[in-house]
């Protein structure tokens, strides 16, 4: 990966470094999901994905791994995993299922609509476990030059707490060249503070290798409350039957 990176990413290649030692030397960091809204895309028709990212924050670090393929009917799968680490005697997996069905393609110049189901569950060395179950409603305005807005709608039932919840998001993607793309957003959920977070995509080989970094914080601007990210994501040919 490294060679690819210098081949490909020269140009950035000063970015990353310093986005990497950041990642590891930094004591000011939270974790949060790479783009926590949504668009209104799937996967490609008969095709897989793997997203994958590593975060940190004050408190601690994750790894996350999410697998998803679109075996047909416009419906992507997805199912993955999180290793988070807050100490060396404190550690939780998550697993993460989900399922998103695409109502209306995402075409140039006109928008697009999907929705999605999820659920979330963990366990850590205290034996302790939490669940939520989510659903989500993506919408995708495509503009000109391949701009993008996407707006989410949703909700989320935190089962061990027993409280329902309304969720939102408002991401923009912004090309500043055929592979460099500039992305942020800002989302919520009620009752809770609302955040923001902005960073750059690369795609290494185009439509099938990507990598992105992001930094994220509360409005607040509080220091407990800072993330970042660096992940990769990889795409196939179709090849399901």
């Amino acid at each position: 990966m490294v060679t690819c990176f210098v081949v490909y990413c020269r140009g950035i290649k000063t970015l990353l470094v310093s986005i990497v030692f950041s990642v590891f030397y930094m004591n000011t960091c939270w974790a949060a999901r790479p783009m926590n809204t949504d668009d209104a895309n799937i996967v490609d028709h008969k095709s897989c994905q793997v997203e994958s990212w590593y975060k940190k924050n004050q408190n601690n670090s994750q790894f996350w791994s999410i697998p998803g393929c679109n075996f047909g009917n416009d419906i992507e799968w997805s199912l993955g995993g999180v290793h988070q680490t807050a100490g060396p005697s404190d550690a939780a997996n998550f697993w993460l299922g989900q399922v998103k069905k695409r109502w209306v393609p995402v075409q140039d110049g006109q928008w697009g609509l999907s929705s999605t189901m999820g659920t979330l569950r963990s366990t850590n060395t205290r034996n302790a476990s939490t669940q939520d179950n989510y659903i989500n409603i993506p919408f995708t305005q495509s503009l000109v030059n391949n701009r993008f807005i996407h707006i989410n709608v949703g909700g989320v039932h935190h089962v061990v707490q027993g409280t329902t919840q309304a969720t939102w998001g408002l991401g923009l993607e912004f090309p500043l060249s055929s592979q460099l793309i500039l992305i942020s957003e800002s989302f919520g959920e009620k009752n809770t503070p609302s955040k923001y977070q902005v960073g750059l995509r690369f795609w290494i080989v185009p439509q099938r290798l990507q990598v992105d970094t992001t930094y994220g914080n509360a409005w607040q601007d509080t220091q407990q409350d800072r993330w970042l990210t660096i992940g990769l994501r990889v795409l196939t040919a179709p090849f399901l039957p």
